[in-house]
């Protein structure tokens, strides 16, 4: 026990407190990865606000950066961690992605269609806004 107090005391600052926290982390009966996924979906304010922002312009650079080397620890997996990132994981988000791209303009078409039966927007204004949501009549 004496020698691994010698070895942490050794280590950068920031080595030490992953050590620690990694300690703790045990001790609590829970894994990095299970720790890392209740922290990131937890729904009390408190953690909520530790969390901090993800998808904003200011947090953005940080959340790519943490993306990256999740991609970069699955990826050095020798035996298939670049078809699980590639194809399990990328693919898959990517039809995701599109898939609810393509419901959402189908419900943004419908909305306006049904906006356009009720009398708040004009037919030129609905075909303006999508083209594609009406055939277009010619006009003689």
């Amino acid at each position: 026990m004496e020698e691994n107090k010698k070895i942490v005391s050794k280590l950068p600052p920031m080595e030490e407190r992953l050590i620690k926290i990694c300690k703790l982390i045990g001790e609590m009966d829970m894994s990095p990865k299970t720790f890392i996924q209740n922290f990131l979906t937890s729904t009390d304010i408190v953690i909520k606000e530790r969390r901090g922002k993800w998808g904003t312009k200011k947090g953005w650079n940080g959340t790519k950066l943490l993306m990256t080397t999740i991609g970069e620890l699955v990826k050095s997996d020798e035996e298939d961690g670049l078809t699980r990132w590639s194809k399990e994981f990328i693919l898959e988000e990517m039809r995701d992605n599109q898939s609810t791209a393509r419901t959402e303009k189908k419900e943004n078409q419908e909305h306006q269609e049904v906006e356009h039966l009720e009398g708040n927007i004009d037919g030129d204004e609905l075909l303006r806004r999508s083209p594609n949501a009406l055939p277009r009549i010619e006009e003689y």
